[in-house]
């Protein structure tokens, strides 16, 4: 059985202190999360948390929150590789 999946990330990720691609961890992003033009945008409304860092100079925070419309649930992730 083979499985796939497809990678979203918001827009800015970066790792710190040394921004190293996504393809050095081993992460292959099918595209980045914006407010439209998503396989989900029509079940899921998505909107994005983006905030200017003031300690790392011109990196920027980005979080996602998900809101599924039929079942009245919200998703927010976060995620972290080290």
């Amino acid at each position: 059985m083979t499985l796939t999946a497809e990678v979203w990330i918001a827009p800015g990720q970066f790792s710190f202190p040394l921004n190293l691609p996504n393809e050095f961890f081993g992460i292959f992003p099918t595209g980045t999360i914006a407010n439209e033009d998503m396989p989900w945008a029509t079940e899921i409304d998505t909107k994005l948390l983006k905030l200017p860092s003031l300690f790392w100079g011109n990196y920027t925070y980005c979080e996602a929150a998900f809101y599924h419309r039929d079942s009245k649930s919200v998703l927010v992730t976060v995620s972290f590789f080290y």
